[in-house]
């Protein structure tokens, strides 16, 4: 097997013994970033494929769904694989299928005889949002099925305990906690000529777009004239390769600096990560978008900022997550990680400070946190039985408070529904009406507000029409990417209604793939890869 650098992948001793143990077997892999985690899980699956055994890769975002599908196509070939995320539907009657876990917990889990790799698994751990449709995927998975989890450095222990009971099975957990590629962590802020001429390409984070745009800007002046002619050269190629026309990327991108955070379309973040697998970028300023396993390989992580507007700190494990994407195998010897004090973002935090506090400090307890779902109260599960669901889900179990503020949670939600159908009823004699389009409908996506307007719609009108749900969302966001966004979630949500209930889904189709001609079609990024 080969790397996406064309490389012949050699296991390392660790990843034997790990492949001896999880052979026939269910287990959890804890180790850092970049220790070749995947390369087991790809070994895995081979080893328990059998043609009429099918091999599911989970990931928590579209973009690595994205890259493993490409990846697995270039390795078995177009036929063996397909991709199922909510944007993209390739070849789902494939051997090899890449998915969200939203879509693998509605679907795919109850299915026998499946091999599945659930690849980012801590992310379930941040994510109450999306951790409903991981521990569900997980607790509905079928009997005879294998399960292996890949996650970043957890409480391992605890999370096998996790796990193992939602699963209903016992698992094997395999830790790792040395790297292939040793981290140093560097004392001090970093010399200006340190900076470019020991420590690049580096990767420095701030947790917001105007750090991120503010950063870039100075990481740019200071890399001024260390860009070579054939190297800007390449990146304007491959900007036309990626059909990317941004101003201030290209601008930033042919002086060695690159910007990412979660407003760029996704075909401009293939063409940073291609940039960086080039070789091609002094620095990349980026928010924690890059701290998911996205492949960007750097020598040296340096934090700018260490506390978020809201939440303040981050984690241990957040910290340790970020902190693992500098130095990758095969590419540099070591990685080092460090900070940089700057203007952005303080939020009245010492960088510093908090950077020495978190080198030393030990991992948060394990807590999964998962959403009560309205959907299923819509559709006559009482709200006890779903708070009882919540427990079940949970790690570890709900505090008697929790338990109150999620109910409380709930009961505000249906009180609004209620009132709505009330209102609706005396306007239009169409309150039950609204309660059944709601129970067929509701979409997760969208807050309890902008479900009741989307089946408000419906009931009234007897179709929604994308076309003036494209007009609205460009009337309201601020960027591309932004929109681009809201356009796909439109997109998911009208897939959950009937053809006929669809007016200008035509022109929704058109307006995302004006934005980013590649984010509904990834296979045809193969011909930019060359």
């Amino acid at each position: 097997m080969r790397n996406l650098y064309g490389k012949k992948i050699d296991l390392y001793p660790w990843q034997e013994e790990a492949l001896a143990r999880v052979r026939d077997r269910s287990a959890l892999i804890a180790a850092p970033t970049g220790s070749g985690k995947t390369v087991i899980a790809y070994r895995w699956a081979e080893i328990g494929e059998e043609r009429r055994r099918r091999v599911i890769f989970t990931a928590p975002i579209k973009a690595l769904s994205n890259e493993r599908y490409l990846e697995l196509r270039a390795l078995f070939g177009e036929e063996m694989v397909g991709i199922l995320t909510g944007d993209v539907k390739r070849n789902p009657e494939a051997p090899l299928l890449c998915m969200t876990q939203e879509v693998y917990a509605n679907r795919f889990s109850r299915l026998p005889h499946q091999r599945v790799i659930v690849d980012e698994i801590h992310y379930m751990v941040h994510n109450p949002d999306r951790a409903r449709a991981y521990a569900e995927g997980i607790a509905g998975t079928h009997p005879e099925s294998d399960l292996l989890f890949l996650s970043a450095t957890v409480d391992a222990p605890r999370f096998l305990e996790y796990l193992s009971r939602l699963a209903a099975r016992p698992l094997e957990l395999i830790e790792q906690n040395r790297r292939p590629v040793p981290i140093h962590y560097l004392d001090r802020q970093p010399s200006e000529r340190k900076l470019w001429e020991k420590l690049a390409p580096v990767l420095v984070f701030v947790f917001s777009y105007k750090g991120v745009m503010g950063l870039a800007g100075e990481l740019y002046h200071s890399a001024q004239g260390r860009i070579g002619r054939p190297e800007r050269e390449r990146i304007r190629e491959l900007a036309k390769r990626y059909r990317v026309d941004r101003p201030d990327l290209l601008r930033l991108a042919t002086g060695g600096v690159a910007i990412y955070h979660g407003t760029l379309l996704y075909k401009e973040k293939l063409f940073v990560e291609r940039l960086a697998r080039e070789n091609l970028l002094l620095a990349v300023a980026a928010t924690d978008a890059l701290s998911l396993g996205i492949n960007l390989p750097v020598r040296t992580v340096l934090f700018a900022q260490l506390a978020r507007y809201i939440s303040g700190p981050v984690t241990k494990m957040e910290f340790l997550q970020m902190a693992g994407r500098a130095g990758r195998p095969n590419l540099q010897e070591a990685g080092y990680v460090g900070f940089l004090e700057t203007r952005f973002e303080a939020r009245g935090f010492d960088t510093e400070r908090l950077f020495r506090t978190l080198k030393k400090k030990s991992l948060e307890p394990l807590r999964v946190r998962p959403l009560p779902s309205i959907k299923r109260i819509l559709n006559q599960t009482p709200i006890e039985e779903e708070l009882e669901r919540l427990t079940t889900l949970s790690f570890p179990s709900l505090h008697p408070q929790e338990l109150l503020a999620f109910q409380r949670m709930v009961e505000l939600s249906m009180d609004e529904i209620e009132q709505s159908a009330r209102l609706l009823h005396k306007r239009a004699r169409a309150g039950e009406r609204l309660l059944e389009v709601l129970r067929r409908i509701y979409f997760d996506e969208f807050s309890v507000s902008e479900n009741l307007g989307l089946a408000k719609m419906l009931v009234l009108e007897g179709k929604i029409d994308a076309r003036q749900e494209i007009r609205q969302i460009r009337g309201r966001v601020r960027s591309e990417g932004e929109a681009l966004k809201e356009l796909l979630q439109f997109r998911r949500f009208l897939h959950l209604l009937d053809p006929e209930e669809v007016a200008g889904a035509d022109a929704l189709e058109q307006a995302i793939v004006c934005l980013d001609e590649f984010v509904l079609h990834p296979e045809a990024l193969e011909a930019s890869r060359l």
